[in-house]
């Protein structure tokens, strides 16, 4: 058996040496598609992987709202599609908005690479989160410490439970990606999915399936499945 270390989650993160990742170029030069109704476009550094367009329509009195960022992959504009549902959730019954209220909306949202499409689990719990959704649950350090988040110098982890069952609660764990530095805000990787009962810890409390994705490149890949009883891994 093994237990769920702060070594363990610094394998394979993306804060382990080298350097750190360039920017994504600036989207000039690539087309973004304008649905029917569009009435605003602008961009927002929602983290260091380079800016997010945003594109605000209106039809029949119905607001919309999409997200776009550049694809090095594609050598165009790909449509962030995780993070949708939030985008939705900002316009939805609205009979006025307009960008500064749409940056401050934005602005309230935990800070990750939205552009990651991760990789199902094959677990329908956990490939139904909506990850700009959920509780805060508290930002760490590299040593499992508590600590206070800062633009200047973010936290190593954050932590956000999304449901609870019969004491145990859905909680995901992000890692703080490299990039950030002098970015205007830093950029957060998915990294661990349990089941726990004390999500407050930064580790040990983990009790049940659970999920790990490779945060050392942006594909968001999975990595392992593992399986875990009062903190201890019992499985891959």
């Amino acid at each position: 058996m093994r237990r769920w270390t702060l070594t363990t989650l610094m394998a394979g993160s993306l804060l382990l040496g080298g350097a750190p990742l360039q920017a994504a170029p600036v989207d000039a030069g690539h087309a973004i598609p304008r649905p029917a109704g569009t009435i605003a476009q602008f961009k927002v550094d929602l983290d260091s992987e380079g800016p997010t367009t945003f594109v605000l329509s209106r039809v029949d009195g119905i607001y919309g709202l999409q997200a776009w960022r550049y694809s090095r992959a594609l050598d165009s504009m790909s449509k962030v599609t995780e993070l949708q549902a939030a985008l939705d959730a900002i316009v939805a019954d609205k009979k006025t908005i307009n960008e500064a209220q749409i940056r401050a909306a934005l602005a309230s949202l935990q800070l990750i690479d939205y552009s990651v499409v991760y990789h199902r689990s094959g677990n329908p719990q956990f490939d139904t989160i909506d990850h700009a959704q959920g509780k805060l649950v508290g930002y760490f350090n590299a040593e499992g410490q508590p600590v206070r988040q800062s633009r200047g110098q973010p936290a190593f982890a954050y932590k956000k439970t999304f449901q609870e069952k019969d004491g145990h609660f859905l909680t995901v764990t992000y890692v703080l990606g490299f990039g950030w530095q002098g970015a205007p805000a830093p950029s957060y990787h998915l990294r661990f999915i349990n089941w726990e009962t004390e999500p407050s810890r930064f580790s040990g409390s983990q009790d049940g399936p659970g999920v790990e994705y490779d945060t050392s490149c942006c594909a968001g890949e999975l990595q392992a499945r593992p399986v875990y009883r009062h903190g201890q891994r019992i499985g891959q």
